[in-house]
Order: structure tokens, then sequence, then C-alpha cells
């Protein structure tokens, strides 16, 4: 019985993971920050879920808050902007925020909220796996 419970556990989280890929938002982030990376040359990243799963989480922290808050590590934040275009764009006018986005780190994840009030919340995470 309890491999059982693991087992559903298991196929629950990798359920999960695959949704967050597939959210619209996230993948319109992954593929307007791979665009800026392809113009100058630089390799794709791999989207992943861990990591997609860590900011869409982050951003509906961000959301229930109604606040931006830095949650550490390798990540660049954003809010109000109207489409994951806007957010990405903003972001490579920032010269640390576009250090993320065409970083050398192989792994990405991108995540998006909207609170109560209708902000908008974006995240995007970078690692080497």
């Amino acid at each position: 019985m309890k491999t059982f419970i693991v087992l559903l556990v298991v196929l629950h989280l990798l359920w999960v993971g695959s949704e967050v890929i597939k959210n619209e938002r996230t993948q319109q982030m992954y593929n307007a920050a791979m665009k800026q990376r392809q113009k100058i040359g630089l390799p794709k990243q791999t989207l992943d879920n861990q990591l997609c799963k860590q900011a869409n989480d982050w951003a509906r922290y961000m959301a229930s808050i109604n606040r931006m808050v830095h949650g550490g590590g390798e990540q660049v934040i954003a809010k109000g902007y109207k489409t994951p275009q806007a957010a990405i764009d903003a972001w490579m006018r920032s010269s640390g925020h576009r250090r993320w986005i065409l970083s050398n780190k192989s792994h990405c994840g991108f995540g998006f909220a909207k609170s109560k009030s209708g902000r908008h919340y974006y995240v995007g995470v970078f690692k080497n796996k």
C-alpha cells in the first residue's frame, strides 16, 4: 500500500510538471527569451519542469501578497506587464536582468500568476543541471 501511495505522488508530480511547461504564458516567455539568445548566437536553454514549477510557485506567492519580492538565487522577477513578451523586453532593457536571460546556464524555467487585483507577476529561474 505504501508503495502504491508513493507511486501516485510521483505520477502526480510528473503530471503537474508537464502541465507547467504546457502553460501558454510560460511557453511564450521561453520563446521570447530564446529569440533574444538566438539573436547573438547563444544556444537555447532547456525549459525545465522543476524550474518552471519553482518559477510558477514564486509568481503565485508574489501575486498572493500583491508585491514583488526576490526569492534569492538565480531568478528574475517582474510585475505589471500585460504580456510575457513585454516582461522579457523589460528584462532585456536592464543589464542585470539581461545577464540572466543571456547567461551560460543550461536550464531555465518561467512562471506567471495574476493577483486578485489583476496585476501580472512574472518569474524566470536559471540553473546549470
